[in-house]
């Protein structure tokens, strides 16, 4: 589940029986047009105007009118299973996305992808510190947090091991 930054009474969740949106903080939800050929939807993230993004077993995908048509956006993707996606909140033209084989950056909205290099872990979960937006934390299956300082341009190992178990949700408050 997921609240849009900009428009807080517009929330969006994923399902087992589909993509659903409220307009109004939960209080009523309305199905969204299915992503063809996918069963599943682990990650949704919000961007700007009415574009909203999807993260799936078979990759991302991004809908430019709000839900009611999907398009695939993997170039450049490997280890297409998306597990979360983020958009980092001082740049809404990137896109970051947690793999099964790592991290990829997307600097142009999801066109195009580069994996990070030297993280190969499954991460599992992204997290933003509010107080300091570029400062961006990933959580692994290895129970590893990653960090990076400048927006998800560049990640580095902060801890290994953290709680011997996977890491499947960060929270920064």
């Amino acid at each position: 589940m997921v609240v849009d930054a900009r428009r807080p009474d517009r929330v969006y969740a994923a399902t087992s029986k589909g993509l659903f949106r409220s307009a109004d903080g939960g209080e009523n939800w309305s199905a969204l047009q299915s992503i063809p050929g996918e069963s599943a939807v682990l990650a949704l993230a919000p961007g700007d105007r009415n574009a909203l993004y999807a993260g799936t077993p078979r990759g991302a995908w991004l809908s430019p009118d709000d839900g009611r048509t999907w398009n695939p956006s993997n170039t450049g993707l490997v280890g297409t299973s998306i597990n979360d996606l983020l958009i980092p909140p001082d740049n809404s033209n990137a896109l970051l996305a947690a793999t099964r084989s790592g991290l990829a950056y997307s600097p142009d909205r999801g066109k195009t992808w580069r994996v990070i290099p030297d993280l190969s872990d499954n991460v599992l979960t992204l997290a933003r510190d509010p107080a300091l937006g570029g400062n961006i934390y990933a959580g692994t299956v290895t129970s590893a947090v990653i960090v990076s300082r400048d927006s998800g341009v560049t990640f580095t190992r902060l801890t290994d091991n953290v709680a011997n178990a996977p890491i499947n949700s960060l929270a920064i408050v």
